[in-house]
């Protein structure tokens, strides 16, 4: 299981584990979700300032591109979905029991406002990702979960 992770500023990913995490909580194990049975749903909960619209990109079907040079890893869609969030609170819950993987970005393409929002994660109950921030420009909140090899 590889529940990761990242934080996206002036266009360099860096993904870190939810050992370092953004809560600084130590992970209890890879016995979070059982590696046999697989994920089933995972919920998506944002909430913060309605100022402006936010862009949510969504996906349950991508794979993680390696580049041998640099091990800089890229997300590569499949299949996506963006949804405009013009008002908040969000919450969804979505069925990932047939890929066991999400892809979860809340960005703000106003260059003006920074509003706060946070972004939580569960999976099949179990908080993965947890966050908070003034997000604008080239800051974004990003989660990412894929259980087993892209």
């Amino acid at each position: 299981m590889r529940p990761n992770t990242s934080v996206r500023k002036a266009g360099r990913t860096v993904f870190l584990s939810f050992a370092i995490g953004t809560l600084g909580l130590p992970m209890a194990g890879c016995d979070i979700i059982n590696p046999d049975e697989g994920a089933q749903e995972a919920r998506v909960e944002i909430t913060g300032d309605d100022s402006g619209t936010l862009d949510l990109i969504t996906s349950l079907d991508f794979t993680i591109l390696v580049q041998p040079e640099s091990n800089e890893q890229n997300v590569d869609f499949n299949n996506a979905d963006t949804t405009p969030l013009s008002s908040l609170p969000f919450d969804q819950t979505y069925d990932i029991s047939p890929n066991d993987r999400l892809f979860v970005r809340l960005s703000n393409p106003d260059t003006v406002t920074q509003p706060t929002v946070g972004m939580k994660v569960t999976v099949d109950g179990k908080v993965l990702y947890n966050s908070s921030g003034d997000i604008g420009g080239s800051t974004l909140l990003e989660f990412l979960y894929r259980l087993g090899r892209s």
